[in-house]
């Protein structure tokens, strides 16, 4: 007569114990990796997205701009000051953009507006002035840096913007 007992023994358990031990180790190394890849595409995004928004000031700015203050300017230095004179309303407006802080700021009418978030640091901004016969043109760069995973990551951003009003 056979006897067949129920249940599981002791090495049985033993074996499923580690076997889910190791599929819940590479479950969290997973959700761990995941957050730190969705936490660099965050940041890297937000700056991204900064960049693009001073980016769009500064070309909108510098198209309806009739033309650049030459003496109170800073070109070809990575601390870069750029006094634009422009049509707002049909009003003469002088609109300065500068570094202040490792912020980008843009002052209007004696109204400072910051123009970068606070978590992340405009390390470059250079304005070059380019003439022609015929109009007149700004090259930027500018370097935003952020802090990710204790590391200091920086991306460039370049752009060119031709006044508008300077060939009409």
């Amino acid at each position: 007569m056979k006897n067949f007992s129920k249940g599981f023994t002791l090495v049985e358990l033993l074996v499923y114990i580690a076997s889910m031990t190791v599929v819940l180790a590479a479950v969290v190394y997973m959700i761990v990796n995941a957050y730190g890849l969705y936490s660099t595409m965050l940041l890297s995004s937000r700056a991204d997205r900064a960049a693009g928004t001073l980016a769009q000031v500064l070309a909108a700015e510098l198209r309806s701009g009739l033309s650049i203050d030459q003496s109170d300017s800073v070109f070809g230095t990575p601390h870069g000051r750029l006094v634009v004179t422009s049509i707002i309303n049909d009003v003469e407006t002088e609109s300065v953009f500068a570094l202040d802080g490792g912020r980008v700021v843009m002052t209007r009418a004696g109204e400072n507006t910051p123009m970068t978030p606070t978590d992340i640091t405009v390390s470059k901004l250079l304005f070059t002035q380019i003439v022609t016969p015929t109009s007149y043109a700004v090259r930027y760069e500018m370097d935003l840096s952020f802090q990710l995973d204790g590391e200091t990551v920086t991306k460039s951003y370049p752009g060119l913007v031709i006044l508008r009003r300077s060939y009409e």
